[in-house]
């Protein structure tokens, strides 16, 4: 009797191992939201015009809304330029090919143990009459964390709410970040390390820091871990990140067209 309960013991346990590793997909039947909205937004430096969708999750209906759909054309002619060169055509990229680079850039940024094995399941597309504003947004829970990403074509916003015994212990909203920093992200130590400044206002329901960029070396090319953004409410923290790394010889900017 004593193998067959040691191997039903090893069967239980492998379970419950398989079982922490699984992710459960977030609750897309309403806009309930992990982070309180950004406010105070357009104090950001950003080339976005509009910053709603950073943390902003959106309805059921609104997913079902901007489903992908076959576009007329995929080729869109850019203004002329002044040099009298060629007009320059940009070519949208396909929705699944969009998840697939989605995909890749999550497992990019996340340390591995906060990446779903099944990512691509959890993975929703949302077709922007402007394939510029086009999106592809996710949100799961892994070990007691909620991770919600919201990605465009060139930049990508990761909210991270802990376990609350994670942060119970740390005290000011920067070591909240850095603490997320630190325990989430691949290049979390320096993303931490690099100055950050407040700019918080009195009516805020959160803090906002943005890079100090006084403090940091100029590089021809910031990468995603030279953040652009973040701020808490106090439980989550969301980071607004370019998506650029060395290992990509593409450097994406906000025109880029999506799907």
């Amino acid at each position: 009797m004593k193998p067959a309960t040691t191997l039903l013991h090893r069967l239980l346990l492998g379970g419950l191992c398989l079982a922490s590793f699984c992710c459960r997909a977030g609750d897309v039947s309403d806009n309930s939201q992990v982070i309180t909205p950004l406010v105070q937004r357009a104090r950001l430096k950003s080339q976005e015009k509009n910053l709603d969708w950073l943390t902003n999750w959106p309805s059921e209906g609104e997913i079902r809304e901007t489903e992908p759909k076959t576009r007329k054309s995929n080729a869109v002619p850019m203004t002329p330029q002044s040099d009298g060169k060629p007009d320059i055509t940009v070519i949208a990229t396909s929705p699944e090919t969009a998840l697939r680079e989605a995909e890749y850039w999550i497992a990019t940024v996340l340390q591995p143990k906060w990446v779903c094995s099944n990512l691509v399941e959890h993975l929703m597309p949302m077709q922007a009459d402007d394939a510029k504003n086009s999106t592809v947004v996710c949100r799961y829970e892994v070990k007691g964390n909620t991770i919600q990403v919201i990605q465009k074509a060139a930049v990508m916003c990761i909210v991270v709410r802990p376990d609350p015994d994670m942060l119970k212990s740390v005290a000011g909203s920067a070591g909240k970040g850095r603490i997320v920093f630190e325990q989430f992200f691949r290049k979390g130590d320096v993303m931490a390390s690099y100055a950050a400044k407040e700019i918080t206002e009195s009516e805020d329901k959160t803090r906002i820091f943005v890079l100090d960029e006084s403090k940091q070396p100029i590089h021809a090319v910031p990468y995603w871990w030279e953040w652009k953004a973040w701020y808490t409410d106090g439980w989550s923290v969301a980071v607004l990140l370019n998506k650029r790394s060395d290992e990509r010889q593409h450097i994406p900017n906000p025109d880029d067209l999506w799907f």
